[in-house]
């Protein structure tokens, strides 16, 4: 954003919303990330090499404390609060470069947080978030350094962690403020979607933006393919623990939810009942009052007219009756009203419940039976006197209007909680009068209309309803001609549940991380690391070194499998020395039998002096030699080399020296010894060997030699001054190798 207007309004403006700017950019992570790109980038070129592992880890440590530090000045305003990603800094440290970034940038962030309450930022989570910013470094540090043997984690691990640690984070705030507590939980409330999203989305992001820039080698690709242990482990156990965290917190959810209705039903059935029982207890004090009143009045006035005295107090009938119930004297004497009747004539109480004689004043509640056989509810309230007892008669529209009139003053100061109360209606539902400032905010001077979910709700039930903008839980009880109706905010009523679950939430959070962790550590140093061991026991054994021995003991199970790879390695050995001295014992005879096929007596002879000796590289070889005599003067000698050796060579070489002498002692010429022998040679050679060999016919009587060389070392010959020189001529192809062949003769 640009801004060139100099008035210091507009500059305020621009300034302020720069600052936004950058703390949006910051709390969404976005700066944690791409300084774990490019460092990342700039580690991987080699730039860095200079230097030496814990020198990076300082650098790199006060990077991501800067970015803490960034974190925690440049927040992001949000409903009270300040969202950050402060925590991320120390998180990517630990687990993108190494422990000791991790716990450098923690450190550096919470220091800083710890006196940023000088200049300003937050004092009521200066504990919390100082706390929670080293943890995050630890925690970052701790989980690479064990769980991840020092690599980077994967995109989804390292998002749980973040979430994780944000968790604790918030759980932080509820202990260290825990004297506090609704401030505490309202704190916590707000921040705690924001917070976790945030930090593990950047963390999550900065892992997933680093790992794709690793080398994608073959080998590499074959590793992903093929998933290790470790990794199938991690995968499933992460899965099963989200599972069964899911249900838990899901249980727990419903569990309170349920707990926290009941709560708000008993509390309403208490203060309704209460209410009813307060109203009754004013509407028997006051009638009872007014029967005191009229006592009075008669003990200073005898002759008092009585249907002035009941016409004064609002009631049905006002008398003075004697001790056996007759009627001394009565509002409505000699009328013929059905409330009394004649005895010997004199006057007595009929439907009216007799006087407690024993006590000085009472109250009764009664009814009537009319001449139609209906009732009709009365109240009486009597005082004895020295003239007798004072009874006044009230019907049920008198009582009503007595308890009418207190109504306000029973209902004004009866509050449910901080912020409910009663609210008092009519058949009509017309709101008669309800706790002070329930329907009314003094502060703008308005009242605030009510609305309910369902119309005419039924009596006994929990429903809900709107006072202003804010939800309520309502109640309502029916008491004589009114509704009685109990309100209470919904965020009141539901905090002993929002608190329990969000502290259920943070503690199984954090169990269930720890739980996954250790689990995963367990299994992989207990198991995963010994079937390490047992499999590098196992590769030097398959690469030949039979000396090695598994001696793995951690656990019964690896026990008997370290011994039963053991004694499978020593009865193999003994198989193969035993497999070794049959072998020698037949390469022996082989030896005897290829050293019998070739010709050990020379011929003594004027004209020729014959020598020849073999010595195979193995005990049995491919070389081998051949002379013999056509007729009496032509002597026939060969020398001839096997493609490979031992056994296979052995008989290859068999069979081309009876094939080469059978041809030769058929006097055929020596180059087509040598190419009717190749095409026989060729036939069923699927091993596809071959043969060098060199052939020589000597004429005794003229001295001429004839000769063909078929890929063999040019022999020498020895010239009579004693002079050696190479036979001239190129050699030709090997033997058995194509089915054609020409020969190279001389």
């Amino acid at each position: 954003m640009y801004c060139q207007n100099p008035l210091p309004e507009m500059y305020n403006a621009c300034k302020s919303m720069k600052l936004q700017i950058y703390g949006l950019l910051i709390a969404t992570g976005i700066i944690p990330v791409i300084a774990s790109v490019f460092l990342k980038k700039m580690l991987e070129s080699g730039k860095a090499d200079r230097f030496s592992y814990i020198q990076k880890q300082i650098v790199i440590g006060l990077i991501f404390g800067v970015i803490a530090i960034a974190g925690t000045e440049f927040g992001v305003p949000y409903t009270g609060t300040m969202i950050n990603a402060r925590d991320a800094a120390p998180l990517c440290a630990g687990l993108i470069f190494g422990a000791p970034a991790g716990i450098i940038a923690g450190l550096i962030g919470a220091v800083e947080r710890w006196f940023a309450v000088y200049w300003g930022v937050g004092y009521y989570t200066r504990v919390a978030c100082s706390i929670s910013t080293f943890l995050a470094g630890v925690i970052a540090a701790v989980l690479r350094k064990f769980m991840f043997d020092d690599d980077v984690p994967g995109w989804g691990p390292a998002i749980v962690i973040g979430a994780v640690t944000e968790v604790i984070h918030m759980l932080m705030i509820f202990i260290t403020n825990a004297q506090e507590i609704r401030s505490a939980f309202n704190y916590v409330q707000i921040c705690t979607g924001p917070m976790v999203l945030v930090n593990s989305a950047a963390v999550g992001l900065a892992v997933y933006a680093v790992s794709r820039k690793r080398a994608n080698s073959v080998q590499k690709a074959e590793d992903d393919r093929i998933p290790t242990i470790s990794s199938v482990f991690q995968k499933r156990l992460m899965w099963t623990v989200l599972a069964a965290y899911a249900v838990t917190s899901l249980f727990t959810y419903t569990l309170q939810s349920e707990l926290s209705r009941e709560d708000t039903i008993r509390m309403f059935y208490q203060n309704l009942n209460d209410t009813s029982v307060e109203l009754a207890d004013q509407t028997n004090e006051t009638m009872l009052q007014t029967a005191r009143n009229i006592a009075s009045y008669i003990a200073n006035d005898p002759e008092r007219d009585f249907e002035e005295l009941r016409v004064r107090c609002n009631a049905e009938e006002v008398l003075l009756a004697g001790e056996d119930g007759s009627i001394i004297r009565s509002s409505s004497q000699g009328q013929g009203k059905t409330l009394f009747k004649t005895e010997m004539g004199r006057p007595q109480l009929s439907d009216i419940p007799a006087p407690d004689t024993s006590g000085t004043y009472g109250i009764r509640d009664y009814y009537t039976t009319l001449t139609d056989q209906s009732e009709v509810y009365h109240k009486s309230a009597y005082v004895k006197t020295q003239a007798g007892m004072v009874v006044v008669i009230w019907n049920s529209e008198q009582v009503n209007k007595v308890t009418a009139s207190l109504l306000p003053q029973v209902v004004s100061n009866r509050h449910l909680g901080e912020n409910g109360g009663l609210i008092v209606m009519d058949q009509d539902y017309n709101i008669v009068c309800s706790t002070s400032y329930l329907l009314y905010n003094p502060s703008a001077d308005k009242k605030r209309e009510i609305a309910y979910e369902e119309p005419n709700p039924s009596p006994g039930e929990l429903y809900r309803c709107t006072i202003g903008t804010e939800p309520y839980y309502c109640m309502r009880n029916l008491n004589g001609d009114y509704y009685i109706e109990c309100v209470l905010p919904v965020s009141e009523a539901d905090f002993s549940k929002s608190i329990a679950v969000y502290l259920n939430f943070f503690l199984l959070t954090i169990v269930f991380g720890a739980l996954f962790v250790l689990i995963y550590l367990i299994i992989k140093h207990v198991i995963v690391g010994n079937i390490g061991r047992v499999n590098e026991a196992l590769a030097a054994i398959t690469h030949g070194d039979l000396d090695t021995t598994v001696d793995v003991r951690s656990a019964k199970e690896f026990n008997d499998l370290s011994d039963d790879i053991n004694e499978t390695v020593d009865t193999l050995k003994s198989y193969i020395a035993e497999a070794n001295a049959r072998f020698d014992t037949e390469l022996k005879y082989a030896k005897e039998i290829q050293s019998n096929a070739l010709p050990r007596v020379f011929p003594e002879r004027e004209e020729i002096d014959l020598y020849a000796l073999t010595r195979p590289a193995k005990q049995i070889g491919g070389d081998f030699y051949d002379f013999y005599f056509i007729g009496r003067n032509r002597l026939v000698f060969l020398v001839a080399d096997v493609s490979g050796k031992g056994i296979p060579a052995s008989l290859f070489m068999m069979r081309a020296k009876t094939i080469l002498k059978s041809f030769a002692e058929n006097r055929v010429a020596v180059q087509d010894v040598f190419t009717n022998a190749n095409y026989q040679l060729c036939e069923g050679n699927d091993t596809a060997m071959f043969v060098t060999a060199w052939m020589g016919i000597l004429n005794l009587e003229t001295g001429e030699l004839q000769y063909v060389n078929a890929g063999h070392n040019r022999p020498l010959i020895r010239r009579g001054g004693g002079t050696f020189e190479y036979l001239k001529g190129p050699p030709g192809f090997v033997l058995a190798a194509v089915d054609t062949y020409a020969g190279a003769r001389r």
